[in-house]
């Protein structure tokens, strides 16, 4: 019994040898003819393969990826430090963050770079060609973009360390999250499926289809359109300036003054400069009275200097009734550049007086552009009509009272109270909304319209300045659509909320009613009509001086001289203004 036994185990150990040898011979083969590079390892039995799904299969295996990850997530820390500085210097300036522009652009730029962080984070794993594609052209526009602010003279001292600062960390997290990303996570998560399954996984699930179409759906919507049209405004920014201050027929005739802490007398906390553009008409020789003053003009919050002149005072220039014509864009209107928040009535003052003193220099005078409050032959012994119109009211009212005794007259077209500050432009909801709309301005779609479908101009865009001035809504487009102008609203509506103006009005007002300066007042009819007690105190305004010659109410809107008969109307008392203080 025992012999039978042992032969069938004999030959059950025999077959058990023959088939490993087989499977022995079958792994050999396999082995040999798979194409496993030699540094990742083939596996063997000790390390078995691993199905693609499984979790541990991930590029984060690696420690530079994983570094690289902890990168993407610092500079999300970096963004929002920045973009919190930016904010907040929107409202009150930093010392030692001076901007000349808006600042909008770069909270603009520094969001956008949060959101592409944040979405590269989100789609790290599952890196798509689309996503790369997308990457490599934001990237070249905003290199493109970084080279021009370089290169051109202007814009590299408009924008100044700032501004190249935010464009150029705005590149980087772009080319970061949407070109580093998909590349690095790519080669790594190859690395990873031929190490840990033996092969790369051409397949996809359809969590992982999901996640990376919303990702390049997002990074669409969220970063590349709104990247894209901020290109393309800063393009026709180019071009504006291009043909504004260097081109012929349409180009700037004025000067633009520095105006530095150093500049105010007064003590400040940090060093700021920036420029406010004057223009002065040449000296009409054709005028009868060789001693008329010099006219100033300060315009509304919605109406431009140049279309204030070009509205009804350059035909009487071209008359030969007005000997001289000065005009100039408080800080963030027109060609000026934007000054540090808050910016008072005082600030304003001292603003003007230095850009007055600069363009009223001899043509000869190699100190244009440098004057000072205390130059000698101050205006160069020239009095000064001012006429203003709207809210410029309230900043020539405080001009007059610092320089009264060089004031031949003060006329103001609907000009606003200070009671009404607070009414019109202090209210919170209104701050805020300038502020988002200051916000999206950036994005320049209106004023991409604008050219693109109805061939305005530079000069309208910049200034509300064109052919006709029957239409009101002609001086509306810069005031909506550029961002210093947004911004120079939002500084208003601020000085107003916190009363800032209001105090220093109250202060004009008590040097202005004990002086004798002609003062004329033009109200709207229909300002009269559909504004809140108007009427009541404009009657108030008749009373800022002790010689009140003329209070008329003109059949036209808020810009009286759109209507003909209100503009001949308007001229005639004006010119009326300008003998009164000669035949007093």
């Amino acid at each position: 019994m025992a012999e039978p036994n042992q032969e069938r185990e004999h030959t059950t150990n025999q077959r058990h040898r023959s088939f490993g040898s087989i499977t022995n011979e079958g792994y050999t083969r396999h082995d040999a003819y798979t194409s496993v590079p030699r540094y990742y390892g083939a596996s063997t039995e000790r390390t078995p393969l691993l199905d693609p799904d499984d979790p541990a299969v991930s590029p984060l295996n690696l420690l530079h990826v994983w570094n690289f990850r902890l990168f993407l997530w610092i500079f999300v820390g970096i963004g929002c430090l920045w973009a919190t500085i930016l904010f907040v210097n929107g409202f009150v300036t930093i010392p030692f963050i001076v901007l000349k522009t808006s600042g909008f652009l770069e909270l603009d730029l520094t969001i956008l770079a949060i959101i592409s962080l944040l979405l590269g984070i989100f789609n790290f794993t599952v890196p798509s060609e689309a996503q790369l594609n997308i990457g490599y052209f934001l990237g070249g526009q905003l290199a493109f973009q970084l080279l021009l602010t370089l290169v051109i003279p202007h814009l590299r001292i408009y924008y100044n360390v700032i501004g190249i600062i935010t464009i150029a960390f705005t590149l980087l997290a772009v080319v970061s999250s949407l070109v580093l990303v998909p590349i690095v996570v790519k080669r790594a998560k190859y690395h990873e499926e031929v190490r840990l399954t033996g092969r790369v996984e051409t397949r996809r699930t359809l969590a992982e289809w999901l996640k990376a179409s919303s990702t390049v759906f997002f990074v669409t919507l969220l970063v590349a359109v709104p990247f894209t049209l901020i290109f393309l405004g800063f393009l026709l920014d180019v071009y504006d300036t291009a043909r504004l201050f260097h081109g012929a027929g349409e180009g700037t005739n004025g000067i633009f003054v520095p105006i530095q802490s150093s500049s105010y007398g007064i003590h400040t906390s940090s060093y700021f400069s920036y420029s406010v553009y004057v223009q002065c008409t040449a000296e009409n020789e054709n005028v009868t009275d060789s001693n008329q003053p010099v006219v100033l003009i300060e315009s509304d919050d919605r109406v431009s200097s140049q279309a204030f002149y070009k509205g009804w005072l350059e035909e009487l220039y071209v008359d030969n009734k007005l000997s001289r014509v000065c005009l100039w864009n408080r800080p963030g209107r027109g060609f000026s550049d934007v000054a540090p928040t808050p910016f008072t009535l005082d600030d304003a003052t001292n603003a003007l007086t230095i850009a007055l003193t600069a363009a009223l220099l001899p043509e000869n005078s190699t100190d244009k552009g440098a004057a000072s409050t205390d130059s000698a032959g101050f205006f160069q012994n020239r009095t000064l009509a001012l006429v203003s119109h709207g809210l410029g009211s309230v900043y020539s009212r405080a001009f007059a009272s610092k320089h009264s005794t060089q004031v031949q007259s003060l006329t103001l077209i609907d000009p606003i109270h200070e009671k009404l500050l607070l009414r019109y432009l202090g209210r919170p909801s209104r701050g805020f909304l300038i502020w988002l709309h200051g916000l999206l301005s950036p994005l320049s779609i209106t004023r991409q319209l604008s050219w693109l479908l109805h061939q305005q101009s530079p000069q309208e865009r910049y200034l509300g300045i064109t052919k006709s001035v029957d239409d009101f809504n002609q001086y509306q487009l810069p005031f909506k659509t550029r961002p210093s102008e947004l911004k120079a609203t939002l500084q208003e509506q601020i000085s107003a909320l916190n009363g800032g103006m209001s105090s220093q009005l109250a202060r004009t007002t008590k040097v202005l009613s004990d002086s004798n300066i002609p003062l004329a007042i033009v109200t709207s009819a229909q300002s009269a009509r559909t504004r809140y007690h108007w009427n009541e105190y404009q009657r108030e305004l008749t009373k800022i001086t002790n010689n009140n010659v003329a209070w008329e109410i003109l059949d036209g809107p808020h810009n009286v001289w759109v209507a003909e008969k209100a503009k001949f109307e308007l001229q005639k008392l004006f010119l009326n203004v300008l003998k009164e203080k000669h035949s007093s």
